[in-house]
Parts: C-alpha cells; structure tokens; sequence
C-alpha cells in the first residue's frame, strides 16, 4: 500500500480486495459498461488521482455522483472496508473517464437444420406365388396364359445323381422367377452321410451356381412321411440321420450364395410319433432359410383349407423362420373353388409368417389342376396376387 500525501483521502490497495474484484470482473460479460468501468479504476485510479482532484464517490447505497453511463454498482463486498486510520473508507472514481467503447454485439446467425423427409414404408402384402407345371417345353407359359399372370416361382423336381437343370434358366431365373428344386435321392440318408454321393452333390452345387439365379433348395421333401427312401423309418432313417445328411449337404453348398434351404414337412407326420415331429427334424437355424409345408385336401373325406395347415402352420411357427406352401392342391369337388377363394384369398392372411406358395398342378393321384372345372379356374384367377 502506498501513502499519497497530498490528498486529504487515502487509497488503500488491499492485495486481497483487489484479487477478490478481479475475480468478480472477469466472470462479469466482456461488453458489460461496469466491467468497464471497474477495470478502469484498478488500472488508472492510482495514476491519475494525484493528477486530477475531481472525484466522485460511489456511496455504500450504490448511488451514483458524477460518474455518468456506468450503472450503480452494489455495496455489498465493492466498496466498504477499514484503513489503517480511519475506518470505513469510501472507494473513489476518477470523474469524466475516457469513453467507454461498446463492442457490438455479435450474434451468430440462426442456422436452421434441414428437413429430413424419410420417404414412407411401403410393407408388402402380397404374397409369392407359383406352381409345379410339369416338364412340357411350353408348360409355363401355357399355364400363365390359363391363369392370366406371370408366376413369381416355378417348381421342379430332380433326383440326387442329375445334373442341375440349368436349361432352365431361360424360361426361370431370365424371366425373374425363382426356381424351387425338389432334390430327392434314391437311398436312405447312410450314404449322404458317409460321403457316397458327395460327387454328385458337388457336381449340383457347381451347376446351381453357374445357374447364377435365385434357386430355393429342397432337399428330402416330405420325409416326416414313411413312403419314401428317404422318408421315416425307410432304410435305418431317422430324424437324426436326417439332420446329419442335411448339413452334410448344406456344407457342400458353401460359397453357392444363390441358393437358400428349405426344410420341407408334410402336413401331418405319419406314423405319428414322438419322434417324428417337425422340431426332431429341424437342423437350426444357421442351417434353414425356408420352412416349407406340402398338403392336399384329398377329398375323401372333404377337409377345408384350415383343417389341412392350421395345425401344421402352428408347429412349423416355432422355428421363427419365413414359411412357404411348397406344394397344395385340392382334388374335384363342388366345393374347390371355394377351398381355392377362402384358403389362398383370406385364410393366409391371418398367418404374416408365411411368405409364398405353390400350386400342384397336376392330374395325378387326384386332378388337382386349378382348371378341373370352370368355377375352381375362375376363383384362383381372383385371389392372384
């Protein structure tokens, strides 16, 4: 602190009150008229107080003498404290300042975000749809003349030692239809899995892909069924076995990224057992894309749409899979076309899971083609997607 003799008023610089102002100063906005004004009486009071006699003072109310554009600023911890002599001391501001220079304020400009418009969810509700109908060089198109549209898939089927049938290609896969393969062999699942026949899987798999196009592969349809080679029971097969012989087969397919699996079931399991259900032949999911269900209302007695998938629908839901109708049909009767109309027209539409189907079209073990008669032809044209 230092004493000026020639003032009947003593400035006392306390260290501490002057670090406290500081403080308070440069939390204080930069543009603020009294942060001004009070860093200019700690820079210039000590200076300039000798030189100029003019004062005014600052009271502890806060009011303000001859110090104009400067708001009062509060007492409270500014401008009361004690000297050495005379107790409370008045704190002094230099009268007629330099102007203050008022920065303009600068404010940022606002910044609008664009509008980002997400284009709508546009959910598909039609279903995939095709049909097995049969080798005929003009089958395809025969039949999608019959029924007025242009089929999203087409089915076949092929024995395990065939070569892939690749000839389809023009008619199928450049015509942007999936081709659905039925892939059965003529032996029980032993000799798929020891490896037997893994010259001719290998030698399918190389023509699917250079077939290049989306194929859906169905390997051992129908073999919760004991009719076939390679159905229950037939030649020492079990669901087991079956699991075996599918990923020995599906590993065989690695790097065929145009072809995707389908297990396919029957309706109904026959015998009907514990141990042939549809989860004892399911080999997980990293080994499924598709499960497929195959049933036909054979007439006899009459079963309507619901009586021949509701229960296998069921069961085939608890693998979380996408589900195809890989084969249906409904043999003559005056109740076809409704079988037709209510089953692939409404009935489906209570089951999301369920993805596509294909009709059997073909006179075999019942007509089951979809023009038997005139009235069946006639409601299948309607529910066409």
């Amino acid at each position: 602190m230092k004493k000026n003799t020639n003032s009947k008023v003593r400035i006392f610089l306390n260290p501490f009150f002057i670090s406290l102002m500081l403080v308070i100063v440069s939390i204080l906005p930069a543009v603020s008229p009294v942060a001004e004004a009070q860093s200019r009486y700690y820079s210039q009071s000590k200076s300039n107080y000798s030189a100029n006699q003019n004062y005014s003072h600052i009271t502890s109310s806060g009011s303000t003498n001859g110090f104009h554009n400067v708001p009062s600023i509060p007492s409270t911890g500014v401008n009361s404290g004690t000297s050495q002599t005379s107790g409370t001391f008045t704190t002094v501001f230099i009268t007629n300042p330099p102007a203050i220079v008022k920065y303009p304020i600068v404010v940022p400009p606002v910044v609008t975000p664009p509008v980002v418009v997400t284009p709508p969810v546009t959910v598909g509700t039609s279903l995939q749809w095709g049909a097995y109908v049969g080798d005929g060089s003009t089958a395809i198109t025969d039949f999608e003349t019959l029924v007025g549209k242009k089929m999203n898939m087409v089915s076949d089927f092929e024995a395990f030692d065939a070569p892939f049938p690749t000839a389809l290609s023009s008619k199928v896969g450049q015509q942007s239809k999936t081709l659905v393969v039925f892939w059965e062999p003529s032996t029980g699942f032993d000799s798929i899995i020891n490896g037997s026949q893994d010259s001719s899987i290998k030698q399918f798999a190389a023509g699917a892909k250079s077939y290049g196009y989306p194929v859906i592969l169905v390997p051992f349809d129908e073999m919760n069924l004991n009719e076939e080679a390679w159905g229950y029971g037939q030649n020492g097969n079990t669901p087991a076995k079956f699991i075996a012989a599918w990923d020995h087969v599906h590993d065989l397919f690695a790097g065929v990224s145009n072809v995707k699996f389908a297990i396919d079931y029957n309706n109904v399991s026959i015998p009907s057992t514990s141990d042939n259900t549809f989860a004892a032949y399911y080999p997980g999911a990293n080994y499924v894309d598709y499960v497929g269900i195959d049933g036909y209302n054979f007439g006899n007695p009459w079963q309507s749409f619901s009586q021949v998938f509701s229960g296998a629908l069921s069961e085939a839901s608890q693998f979380n899979k996408p589900i195809y109708l890989l084969a249906l049909a409904s043999g003559p009767g005056t109740q076809k076309a409704s079988w037709i109309s209510t089953g692939l027209g409404s009935f489906l539409k209570s089951y999301p899971n369920v993805k596509g189907w294909l009709w059997f079209n073909d006179n075999k073990e019942e007509d089951w083609r979809v023009n038997s008669d005139a009235a069946s032809l006639a409601a299948f044209k309607t529910i066409l997607p």
